[in-house]
């Protein structure tokens, strides 16, 4: 999917050429094999059902929590509802260096 996103437009067929398509899908397989036993592993681990309900459970409110926070920061940069500072602080830092 990323190779065919970097290539949009660029050939005929559709948005691309069949030259690409190909390189594509023959990348794609490669990919596929080499990080096959990576995700799936001889046990089946990332195919099961249960693994994605709870990645998605918890994934859930990280991204809620994230797009609230995006709507937060365009709502303080278009009404100019924004108090910037620089904060300066001290780490307690020296310059001698750690053996």
């Amino acid at each position: 999917m990323v190779y065919l996103l970097f290539t949009l437009g660029s050939g005929t067929v559709v948005l691309w050429s069949n030259a690409e398509l190909i390189i594509g899908a023959v990348f794609a397989v490669v990919v596929g094999a080499l990080l096959r036993n990576r995700f799936l592993g001889k046990d089946l681990r990332m195919a099961n059902p249960r693994r994605w309900f709870t990645l998605f459970i918890y994934l859930f409110p990280f991204l809620f929590a994230m797009a609230k926070a995006n709507i937060d920061v365009a709502y303080r940069v278009i009404t100019g509802r924004i108090n910037p500072a620089i904060v300066k602080i001290n780490p307690n830092l020296n310059n001698r260096p750690v053996y």
